[in-house]
């Protein structure tokens, strides 16, 4: 829930800001930051976790720590970019793939709580 914060603060000012257009809903560093947040989330939740079974938390702690290289590094592009630090900058390009690896990213943490909750209910 905490990784939608900005897109619902986004939303409020679109909705009130008479200025503002769609293409202003849909800011790639709110995609990052959400992506960010979800690999943390699934860290933290993979923690203490023993009858996950030892082999398959490794592997999904080892992808959320690559997930959040990858978005601690479009991070600092996007905060270059919008300081004007790069000029060539692709940002239709940019926002597709921060989109497209949040989505990967938020099914990455979907199957992580559904086998914690499977696991919680009795379920394997």
């Amino acid at each position: 829930m905490v990784g939608l914060i900005p897109f619902i603060v986004r939303l409020f000012v679109f909705l009130f800001y008479k200025g503002s257009t769609v293409y202003f809903l849909f800011n790639e560093i709110d995609f990052i930051l959400f992506g960010l947040v979800l690999n943390l989330s699934n860290i933290n939740e993979l923690e203490d976790k023993k009858k996950l079974g030892e082999k398959w938390e490794k592997e999904k702690k080892g992808v959320s720590l690559y997930f959040i290289i990858i978005f601690s590094t479009f991070l600092m592009l996007a905060y270059l970019y919008e300081i004007g630090a790069i000029e060539q900058f692709n940002k239709i390009l940019f926002k597709i793939f921060a989109i497209t690896i949040s989505l990967v990213a938020f099914l990455n943490s979907y199957s992580i709580f559904n086998r914690i909750n499977n696991i919680a209910n009795g379920q394997n």
